[in-house]
């Protein structure tokens, strides 16, 4: 059932059957990690779309290799 709704339904398109909507973003000091997914009453859920923030060029990437990086602070990146 998964393989089917996943071949359905295309990027961003919340199911029908969905109640809630959630965000998840993972700040990892110079990468922002985001995923959307949808929830149904019966505990279902759908990965509605997922990305990070600033997006990169490869598909394929860590955060040792990215190309772009968002704006570094000492605070958050966890190295002086």
């Amino acid at each position: 059932i998964a393989a089917q709704v996943a071949d359905t339904l295309p990027r961003g398109v919340v199911p029908r059957t969905s109640t809630r909507l959630t965000a998840f973003v993972d700040v990892g000091g110079e990468l922002l990690w985001w995923t959307v997914c949808a929830f149904d009453e019966r505990f279902g859920g759908h990965v509605v779309s997922y990305g990070v923030y600033p997006e990169q060029p490869r598909p394929v990437f860590s955060k040792y290799d990215c190309q772009k990086r968002a704006i570094r602070s000492k605070f958050c990146s966890g190295r002086p």
